[in-house]
């Protein structure tokens, strides 16, 4: 199968997901795109369209794999067809702002891939106007710029720190799932953080 796809794309640091909740094309991107289902009609010059079809189809030309079982979504089954690529950051586009339920899965099968692949560092979620408003990051340590609200949530129970141009730290603790203990931060530089899971990281806006 991966003889369809070019080298470029199975080699590339970045991947790029492109997500049916899209209301226009994202921007021009250095990085290999992939359609997932309706996201064919902005995406760039995909190596790879995925998806059930119930909300778009593939380009001419471009390769496909159509999905033919409901027990998994449509991300998921897109992580799957490409998990033996070399990526080690995920760019999703047109996975916010329409049910909040599908928001959450997104996440959280965002996160269970990363604790199945220790190479990738981190996935970005952007809106519409394509800024980067909510990521999920591998467990360690990671020194992040952060100006402004921001907000750090797991998925489950974890050894955390939260440290550096911050307004409330975190001095290795124990936070629950989705615990308030890390939401309505501050930050005015570069923040530390220690996980020992994947965590979730919201930043201004994307909060709302």
């Amino acid at each position: 199968m991966n003889n369809l796809f070019s080298k470029q794309a199975q080699e590339s640091d970045s991947i790029a997901l492109v997500g049916p909740i899209l209301k226009g094309p994202i921007p021009a991107i250095p990085y290999p795109q992939v359609a997932v289902d309706g996201g064919a009609a902005f995406s760039l010059s995909p190596v790879l369209w995925v998806g059930d079809g119930d909300s778009g189809t593939t380009k001419v030309g471009v390769p496909a794999l159509k999905k033919t079982s409901d027990n998994i979504t449509d991300l998921v089954f897109c992580l799957i067809q490409i998990d033996r690529w070399k990526w080690t950051q995920l760019h999703l586009y047109g996975f916010l702002g329409a049910r909040r339920d599908h928001e959450l899965a997104n996440f959280g099968e965002v996160c269970q891939m990363m604790k199945t692949r220790a190479e990738t560092v981190r996935a970005i979620f952007y809106h519409d106007e394509s800024e980067a408003k909510i990521f999920i990051y591998q467990a360690g340590l990671h020194s992040i710029e952060v100006q402004g609200l921001f907000s750090i949530l797991v998925f489950e129970t974890t050894r955390l720190t939260i440290s550096g141009a911050c307004q409330y730290p975190v001095s290795d603790q124990f936070i629950g799932a989705f615990s308030g203990r890390g939401v309505s931060n501050q930050g005015s530089g570069t923040i530390t953080i220690q996980s020992a899971n994947p965590f979730l990281l919201l930043i201004g806006d994307g909060i709302a």
